[in-house]
């Protein structure tokens, strides 16, 4: 019986035990980040509407799985004086929404939101939004659970039926607006959300269907596409300052009216007029000069790197992206220039070029306010050696378009292109008796720009507004390091003079609003006279940048921002 009421006690004792432990056992899910703090800081952003068409999925941007990175944005007032504001960004917050199903009837997500400081300060698992119809409409904080400042509608306004017909996942994209003096108040503080697709959903091929990076932020909706993002054509008969040609795929969008075009090739923002289908094999869309805010509404682009890291961090596999582009080098090049060739002297110039290219720059575009800050620097590498072997005196100079590389790719969706138009010439003159001579640097360079630009609405009263207020200034880069070769032997002491050098222009084009660019001629002047050897590497950098805004448009020309001169070589010879 003791052994009994012993045993019973032990049992009783265990079963207390592992309740304990099972209470102190953690039954809630590890916590999932899908996408880290510093990966939100980084890439291209953007406003206005993702769709779900439940009839084509070919054309939904929303599945499940469907991954959503975005930034919450508050912006306040700067107060300039004489009742005279200027919007500001009050604070920032990370975040994404993890679809987990759509329907028609309501759509499902997982989202979390990271605070300025990284820390996380918003995260639910299963969140369910109901369908309304017209226009988004948003719930404040208090009043629902989930992620406040996005909306899922249909019945919407729009250019065609596909979208019309489609349900759209719309993010809050304020702005001030008219209002009578006692309401003031209300307009202390407003709110914008930017995003992007950081991941197709599950059944998905592309993060772009159909070259479709979003829906439009102004009314009627409309398709905003990448034209990068398809097989463009130039047919020699229609205008491609006014006519956009694509061939006809199954990936290509049902254009209509009011479609908005980001021409990646040539830099700015396109609308179209009217489409022509009749050919059956090309399309051919009839544009307009548009804005960027009309399509995108606010867009913000933070990048830095060499271009291989960029490519590879931001840019997809949905742009037609030349493989052969990704990579550090832009140029390539070596080639041979032959200045005379006759049976007493012969003269040439022996070149092998290679340039690469840097980026760092952020942008925060929107309706009522721009700014970009950066560094664009276009390291290189040059080996320019003069060859002359001959006994009489010769004059010979010339010019020609080297080449022009150039880059165009997609930072989550929004266009960036960097191209180098480059020129060489070259001029040399001598008058010798005999002389074998070869003499040249092999040369490193650095050339490039900083700048700092922007252009902000100015409201009275924080509701009106009465002007626009614009900053703007730059600097160049410029470095270099050198190897001298010479190889020499002459009879009677010859005289020669040759100047050998480049024009570039370097810059790029962001988000088809921003062109910045220098032009920066580069040379290498040498003399051999009274047995003296000498050679001089004179450098120039002359900047200017073009904005293109619904609000502004401006062209800063800052003019010279750096000037050099560095003697290289300077010997007497034997």
């Amino acid at each position: 019986m003791k052994a009994r009421v012993t045993l019973a006690l032990v049992l009783c004792l265990i079963f207390l035990l592992l309740i304990s432990v099972s209470s102190c056992v953690d039954k809630h899910h590890p916590l999932v980040v899908r996408i880290p703090f510093e990966e939100l800081q980084l890439g291209a952003y953007y406003n206005g509407s993702l769709m779900f068409n439940p009839s084509d999925p070919s054309y939904s941007h929303l599945a499940k799985g469907t991954l959503i990175a975005f930034q919450d944005i508050t912006y306040g007032w700067e107060d300039r004086g004489d009742d005279v504001f200027v919007p500001v960004v009050v604070t920032k917050k990370y975040g994404y929404l993890y679809i987990r199903d759509v329907h028609e009837e309501h759509i499902e997500y997982e989202y979390l939101l990271f605070g300025p400081d990284g820390h996380i300060i918003e995260r639910e698992e299963s969140v369910f939004l109901s369908v309304t119809t017209g226009q988004a409409e948003f719930s404040s904080a208090s009043e629902d659970a989930g992620f406040c400042g996005v909306a899922y509608h249909t019945g919407v306004n729009a250019s065609h039926s596909v979208i019309s017909d489609s349900y759209l996942l719309t993010f809050i994209h304020e702005r001030p607006g008219a209002a009578d003096e006692e309401e003031i108040q209300l307009q202390e503080e407003f709110r914008r959300i930017v995003f992007r697709i950081q991941q197709a959903g599950i059944n998905q091929s592309s993060h772009y269907p159909r070259g479709v990076v979003a829906i439009s932020s102004t009314q009627p909706k409309s398709h905003v596409v990448n034209s990068s993002f398809h097989h463009r054509v130039t047919n020699g008969i229609t205008d491609p300052e006014k006519e956009i040609v694509f061939v006809k795929t199954d990936d290509l969008p049902e254009f209509a009216a009011g479609d908005f075009i980001l021409d990646a090739e040539h830099g700015i923002v396109r609308k179209t007029e009217s489409v022509d289908d009749s050919d059956p094999s090309h399309i051919v869309l009839s544009t307009a000069k548009a804005d960027l805010e009309d399509a995108l509404g606010t867009v913000i682009i933070e990048i830095e790197g060499d271009l291989s890291e960029i490519l590879m961090k931001h840019s997809l596999s949905d742009g037609f992206i030349d493989p052969q582009s990704v990579r550090v080098v832009l140029l390539r090049k070596e080639w041979d220039i032959e200045i005379v060739d006759y049976d007493d002297i012969s003269a040439q110039i022996k070149n092998v070029f290679k340039l690469f290219v840097d980026v760092s720059l952020s942008l925060h575009q929107s309706v009522d306010k721009f700014s970009s800050k950066g560094r664009i620097s276009f390291p290189m590498s040059l080996y320019s050696v003069l060859d002359i072997d001959g006994i009489v005196g010769f004059q010979e100079d010339h010019s020609y378009k080297l080449a022009e590389p150039s880059v165009q790719f997609s930072v989550s969706g929004i266009p960036v292109k960097v191209s180098v138009p480059l020129y060489f010439f070259y001029e040399v003159a001598a008058v010798l008796a005999e002389l074998e001579f070869e003499f040249g640097p092999e040369l490193k360079l650095e050339l490039g720009f900083n700048y700092d630009v922007g252009a902000e609405v100015e409201y009275k009263y924080k509701v009106v507004p009465v002007g626009v207020h614009s900053w703007g200034h730059a600097t160049g880069i410029f470095s270099h390091s050198e190897e001298i070769i010479l190889d020499y032997e002459y009879d009677t002491s010859p005289k020669l003079t040759s100047e050998v050098g480049f024009k570039a222009y370097p810059g790029v084009t962001i988000a088809c609003v921003l062109r910045p660019e220098m032009e920066t001629p580069f040379a290498l002047r040498g003399s051999f006279e009274d047995n003296r050897l000498k050679l001089d590497l004179v450098a120039e950098g002359h900047m200017q940048m073009k904005l293109d805004l619904k609000f502004y448009d401006h062209t800063w020309k800052f003019g010279k921002v750096f000037g050099y001169t560095k003697h290289l070589y300077d010997k007497e010879l034997q």
